[in-house]
């Protein structure tokens, strides 16, 4: 199918800060059960705020679809020697992040907010568990007023959808798979379950 037919009647369109092509499988198969097939596309690798700050992105051009933005933020961390805390980087990717969700909802478009599970490294580090959790609570509390952006916490996900194993600790580090295929069949199970929750108000209403 080509970009036109593709921007023509919509489609779910992905970016996260990770490769998250393996939960394209749960997703297409729960959005078929709601009745709520769509072509479901990523945008490249990393590309989370470049994708909502320019309207010719693929998530600025789906102008009949919805957007979904799947972000760890541990992942902000990545490319810093040893993955050492910093908590001023979290800070501002944070604060850049809230700015591109607003303004890329104010084109019109849905954007569905994923705070995706922090690995358990991540966890094990009191300050660093600290400062992503106080991350996404911030993000949260700004985003959840925002007309269009619909957020989810990495709790949310775990407490519908619990997986105990779902940190795929090698494919993290070779290739920034982070979760294992069961924890992406979750995730999809979740993100379907989101999408479909306002088309199901509008319905009721």
């Amino acid at each position: 199918m080509n970009t036109v037919a593709l921007e023509s009647e919509g489609q779910v369109a992905i970016a996260a800060s990770f490769v998250a092509e393996p939960i394209e499988q749960a997703l297409r198969y729960w959005l078929g059960e709601l009745d709520m097939a769509k072509p479901i596309a990523f945008a490249p690798y990393n590309q989370v705020l470049q994708q909502l700050l320019d309207p010719l992105s693929l998530l600025g051009a789906n102008r009949h679809g919805s957007n979904v933005v799947l972000v760890r933020p541990e992942d902000w961390l990545r490319d810093q020697p040893g993955a050492a805390l910093d908590a001023g980087l979290i800070e501002r990717n944070a604060h850049e992040l809230v700015i591109a969700l607003k303004g890329a909802a104010a084109r019109g478009i849905p954007h569905f907010f994923f705070f995706c599970p922090a690995s358990p490294r991540a966890l094990a580090d009191a300050a660093l568990r600290a400062a992503l959790e106080r991350t996404e609570n911030l993000v949260a509390a700004q985003l959840n007023a925002v007309p269009g952006v619909h957020v989810a916490t990495s709790a949310y996900l775990a407490s519908i959808y619990p997986v105990p194993d779902y940190h795929d600790e090698h494919a993290d580090k070779i290739a920034h798979i982070p979760y294992t295929p069961l924890a992406f069949t979750a995730f999809g199970t979740a993100l379907a379950r989101k999408l479909h929750a306002p088309n199901n108000a509008a319905r009721k209403l």
